[in-house]
This record gives structure tokens, C-alpha cells and sequence, in this order.
């Protein structure tokens, strides 16, 4: 069990409050479920400087891992928010590293209390729009683990539910890895739509040493918007690492889309439309091509520099009639971030001598053990065929007696980078690469 007590105590401008002493049991916290507070006009404001934060550390964390993977996909709303509840526990060294890495000193903000104003708002803006009813399903995963028996301030719990859209949980480390597994499992089942953990937790292994464990991700489960829902399942080839033919079941139709040819990029972008109803948010796929021959690496630099110019350029796209060519499934991907924030700075939060949380603990000096990134995109299309045909070089049309000669073709066989937008707060819901399928 978490042993919850309060204490008076006024550090970063937060002021902790007298209640009585609570106890939350391992058995009870794993289903507590979270209501979401409706956003006005004033939080859609207040949030912009947290989309500026997040888009700007996902680009910085984009420039790291493109050095290392050839594959990979994050949220950074997801990740900004969990360390913006990290920072809410932190204090001197600890709190400098995490303001810095995480773009926070880059956006505009005057302190940590606008911070959790502009967190708590993004995170109505979208958990309020995650249900089917919106044509979609988007869920944020937010849960810290924490050791049984700890002691823990009453206000920063409150904060965590309140403003951080986050669980805070018991578990008994000392049952082994089998039992963390299976209860990490469990409520990740809950929360995206019974997907199952990546490799990344089960090859860990856990023991009662262990104080801090901290889930985090973004799942989307959705369709492709209109235009893009009647498509073939064909068989081509990928060029893996601009290169190695893979065999690769793709999605292939004839639409209108919004095109854009960037000649500094040499490249371009094409805007996918994702499926909402019912006033659900708009969130558009934008994948972002090198022209044949020239290297991903290239188109790389260009777009961590240009990244937030993207939705400037097309809003003067005119629509073209497209031959799309696109792989039918993206690989859902985690990563240890416990292991990768280091190298954008941020250390003390992972090691107990240097770990400074006063906020989460005033009893005893805790540190954050592991930080696990889940990352989960599910595009379903409707009316494609059962069974895949094999591209035989030759593209087909969706429109019988279709004669257009200025018909572009969008063949997405080469290694590729994506970001899934929503269009009124440009936010960065999810950015990715794929160089080899």
C-alpha cells in the first residue's frame, strides 16, 4: 500500500494543504478511472505554450533517436505531460534539468504554476475527444507505480489526478517480475484497447528495490478520413533502407489530397485525412517523402529545422488527384526513456543520490527507476479486399473511366518520416520514422 500524508509546505509556488492521513491499497488503485473536465476557449489558449514545448522536444528527441533507429514513433504530448508531472515533484538540480530538456525555457513560460495550467488544458483539449462516438479512439497513458509502503504527499496526489490526467498506483516489486508484468499488462490492456506490452517491459526484470516505475504513451485506434477509405491490399515491394526489396502488403487508391513539393526538402509531403465525426478532432497524417535517390538523412535535417512550417504550407495547397500508395500497418514501437532523457540532460530524476522530488516525497529521498514510452497507431480502412493482389508496376484507379493525365503518384516504397497532427492546435500528437519494413 501508498501511505498518503499531508504536510504544509510552500516550495515553487505551491502551497500543499491540510487533509487526513490516506491509505490507497495496490489491489484498488489499478482500476481507478479519472473524469475529464470540458476546455473552454480560455484553456485553449492557456495551452499553447504546452504545444509549443512539446512540439519543440519532439523535435529534439527526434534528432537523437534518428541516429540509433531505423524505425520509431512517439507522442510527444504524451511524454511532455508525464515530465511536466515529473517537474511538479521536483526541486533545485532535478527541476533545471527537466525545465531545460523538455523546451519548457523555450516557450514562454513565466512559472511552474503556468506550466500545470497549460498541461492541464491540453490534456482535456484531446482525452475529451477519445471515445468511438468521435470516429476515433485516442487514449493517453499516464500511470507512476509506486513501491507499497511509501510515503507520499496528499497535494501532489491530488495534482496528479487533477492536473496530469495521471494514476498514481501500488505495487508490490518484491512479488518479482511476473507480478509487475502481468499488473503493468492489465492496465494496459484497459487503457488501449487491449493491446498487449511491448518487449521493452518484459525484458525487465524488477525486485523490491525498486521505488518508481512510470508508464506513459499515446494510443490511436481509427479510420482513414474520406477519399482515403476505399482502397486495394496489393503486395510490393519496400525499399528497406532505400535499398532491400521487402515484400510489403500496401494500401493503394485514387484521391484527391493536398500535395506539397518542398525542392529544399527534395521532397514531399502528403496530408492524410483521419476520420472524425460527431465534432471529434480533426488529426491529419502528414508523411513526408525524399524523392527517389535522395538519402533520408537529408530530408531529416530539413524537417527538424522546418518542422512547425509544415501546416503553413498547405494552407495555400491546392487539392490534386493522387495515386496513393501506402503501407496498410505501422509498427507500434516503445523505448526506455529512463535510459534516452540522459542524453538530452535530464540525470539526477534517475538516480536516488542526486534525486531531488520533495513534492512527491518529504519523507524520504525517492528516484525514478524506469520510464516506459508506448507509442500505438491502429489506421483501418473500409471496403478493402480480403485478400492482397501483387503490384505488377502498374497503378490502378478506384474510378472507372478515369482519364485524368495530371494524376500525381504518392508511392510510399522508400523509407519515409510521418507526424500525425491536429489541425486547430498544430499540436505534434505523434512523429515517426520508417526505414526499414
Amino acid at each position: 500500500m501508498i501511505l498518503i500524508f499531508a504536510i504544509l509546505a510552500s516550495v515553487n509556488s505551491w502551497t500543499q494543504t491540510a487533509s487526513t492521513v490516506t491509505t490507497v491499497k495496490s489491489s484498488s488503485a489499478e482500476n481507478r478511472m479519472f473524469p475529464v473536465i470540458s476546455p473552454s476557449s480560455n484553456d485553449f489558449k492557456i495551452m499553447n505554450k504546452a504545444v509549443l514545448a512539446s512540439n519543440g522536444f519532439g523535435v529534439k528527441m527526434f534528432a537523437f533517436l534518428r541516429d540509433f533507429y531505423p524505425n520509431f514513433v512517439f507522442s510527444p504530448i504524451s511524454i511532455s505531460l508525464m515530465m511536466a508531472l515529473n517537474l511538479r515533484a521536483s526541486n533545485g538540480l532535478t527541476l533545471q534539468e527537466i525545465y531545460d530538456a523538455m523546451s519548457f525555457n523555450e516557450s514562454g513560460f513565466e512559472n511552474i504554476q503556468e506550466i500545470q495550467a497549460s498541461f492541464h488544458a491540453i490534456g482535456n483539449y484531446f482525452l475529451n475527444n477519445h471515445s468511438q462516438d468521435f470516429g476515433y479512439f485516442l487514449s493517453l497513458i499516464n500511470v507512476l507505480w509506486i513501491n507499497d509502503g511509501k510515503l507520499l504527499n496528499s497535494k501532489f496526489l491530488e495534482d496528479a489526478k487533477k492536473y496530469y490526467h495521471t494514476q498514481i498506483s501500488g505495487i508490490d516489486y518484491g512479488k518479482g517480475s511476473s507480478n509487475v508484468h502481468t499488473v503493468i499488462d492489465k492496465y494496459l490492456k484497459q487503457k488501449a484497447k487491449n493491446e498487449r506490452l511491448t518487449c521493452e517491459i518484459r525484458k525487465d526484470e524488477f525486485d523490491e528495490r525498486m521505488q518508481i516505475t512510470i508508464v506513459n504513451g499515446m494510443s490511436f485506434s481509427g479510420f482513414w478520413g474520406p477519399g482515403l477509405s476505399d482502397k486495394l491490399d496489393m503486395i510490393a515491394n519496400f525499399y528497406s533502407k532505400g535499398e532491400f526489396k521487402i515484400p510489403t502488403i500496401f494500401l493503394q487508391t485514387t484521391t484527391t489530397l493536398n500535395i506539397v513539393k518542398v525542392g529544399k526538402f527534395s521532397a514531399s509531403i502528403a496530408q492524410l485525412s483521419l476520420l472524425k465525426v460527431n465534432g471529434g478532432k480533426q488529426l491529419y497524417m502528414y508523411v513526408i517523402l525524399p524523392n527517389s535517390g535522395v538519402p533520408i538523412r537529408k530530408v531529416e535535417d530539413l524537417l527538424i529545422d522546418n518542422c512547425h512550417n509544415i501546416p503553413k504550407w498547405f494552407a495555400k495547397a491546392k487539392p490534386k488527384r493522387v495515386n496513393l500508395m501506402i503501407p496498410k500497418t505501422f509498427p507500434k514501437w516503445s523505448m526506455n526513456l529512463d535510459r534516452l532523457l540522459p542524453f538530452l540532460g535530464v540525470n539526477s530524476l534517475f538516480h536516488k543520490e542526486d534525486s531531488e522530488l520533495p513534492f512527491l516525497s518529504s519523507f524520504e529521498r525517492l528516484a525514478v527507476d524506469k520510464i516506459y514510452h508506448e507509442s500505438m497507431i491502429d489506421v483501418k480502412t473500409k471496403g478493402s479486399f480480403e485478400y492482397p493482389t501483387r503490384f505488377d508496376g502498374r497503378l490502378t484507379t478506384s474510378h472507372e473511366g478515369d482519364k485524368d493525365t495530371n494524376i500525381v503518384n504518392f508511392i510510399i516504397d522508400r523509407p519515409f518520416l510521418y507526424l500525425i497532427m491536429e489541425e486547430a492546435s498544430q499540436a505534434i500528437v505523434f512523429l515517426g520514422k520508417i526505414e526499414v519494413l
